[in-house]
């Protein structure tokens, strides 16, 4: 595609945040935008529009290439090795872990070394817990709703001891796909403006109002989820990487119409104090 875009000249970014990896972006020819909204997938051979989502393959060539080059694009497509993707299978209703129950003491304790009110997670989040069975045994159950709708959860650790710190709900036991919203969504959907986090404990931390995207590696799906407040603050950690992202996901909720600011923070949201968190929560004006 990158070949034949150069061939026809058709303008696309090899820098910034349109530059994605896996994807060649350039103008979409459906929703007229002047920016590089649409995207080519290098591995799955389809396009999709940050603006107006999927579109079909032929056609769309047919719109972006002269016609005298559709066939050369077509059999270079045609030609090459395809791989797609299974389309994920979700489950129905999302159901927590087998096991869940009420936080015990011990998980409460826990949750008070780091610093966290067990009863106010309860209150605001609807944390639960799992005891000793599994793979999900001796975790703290962060359920994950959207739109008032249980659609998925994660497994938080409290031994220090697993293999994998967070777990998360496998496809086939998530009713719609947790990166394809954000942490925190419902809860936050009262707000004129909201501060963007990677991680439920910064959420938890920060409080109503804050949102993680689970990581700084974003999806499109969660870039138009933000794109409902009009007024954004993203807050990744330290390090060149994450800051890196925190300007690329700016840049694009700018595009989509969002005010967007950044703020620096040192060392980890989710471990700042009280004192410091109240401080922000100004400075911020959240």
């Amino acid at each position: 595609m990158r070949d034949m875009y150069d061939k026809c000249g058709v303008p696309y970014p090899t820098e910034g945040s349109y530059a994605l990896n896996g994807w060649v972006n350039t103008q979409c020819p459906y929703c007229e935008s002047t920016s590089a909204l649409l995207g080519f997938n290098e591995e799955g051979k389809y396009f999709n529009c940050w603006k107006c989502g999927a579109h079909p393959l032929i056609p769309t060539i047919h719109k972006l290439f002269p016609s005298h080059e559709v066939h050369n694009v077509l059999q270079k497509i045609k030609g090459a090795k395809l791989t797609f993707k299974k389309p994920r299978q979700f489950a129905k209703k999302c159901i927590l872990p087998f096991g869940t129950t009420e936080l015990t003491s011990v998980h409460k304790k826990y949750l008070a070394k780091r610093g966290f009110n067990a009863d106010e997670l309860v209150n605001v989040w609807g944390i639960k817990a799992t005891t000793k069975a599994g793979i999900w045994g001796n975790r703290i159950i962060i359920p994950i709703y959207y739109n008032g709708e249980l659609v998925s959860y994660q497994g938080r650790d409290i031994t220090d001891k697993a293999k994998s710190k967070y777990l998360t709900a496998r496809p086939t036991e998530e009713a719609y796909f947790h990166k394809h919203t954000v942490y925190g969504h419902d809860q936050a959907l009262g707000k004129s403006k909201i501060l963007v986090t990677e991680g439920v404990t910064d959420v938890w931390n920060f409080g109503v109002g804050a949102v993680c995207t689970f990581g700084i590696d974003y999806s499109k799906e969660q870039v138009m989820c933000l794109s409902r407040w009009k007024k954004i603050v993203v807050c990744f950690d330290e390090g060149n990487k994450a800051q890196e992202r925190a300007e690329e996901l700016a840049d694009c909720l700018s595009i989509l119409g969002c005010s967007v600011d950044i703020a620096v923070i040192t060392g980890d949201l989710g471990e700042m104090s009280a004192l410091d968190i109240s401080k922000l929560k100004r400075r911020l004006g959240l």
